[in-house]
């Protein structure tokens, strides 16, 4: 996912604090940070300007660089 340092790369803890939501232009991904790795599949969401976790953890919204608004879940 993160291939080198990006300083566009952006970082959330979840809800419950238990993992990290990384974005970037590559797309989307959760990490534990106890064990730094991938905890969920890799969403394959490209040009990520902004996302946000809904209050509950199980959804995320997805805005990209063409002004597209996707949920997942």
């Amino acid at each position: 996912f993160f291939t080198s340092v990006d300083e566009t790369a952006r970082a959330t803890f979840t809800p419950l604090g238990d993992r990290v939501m990384l974005w970037n232009r590559n797309g989307l991904t959760f990490y534990y940070p106890q064990e730094a790795q991938e905890s969920a599949p890799f969403l394959p969401v490209k040009n990520v300007r902004e996302a946000q976790l809904a209050r509950d953890g199980r959804r995320v919204v997805v805005g990209d660089e063409m002004g597209r608004v996707s949920v997942w879940n």
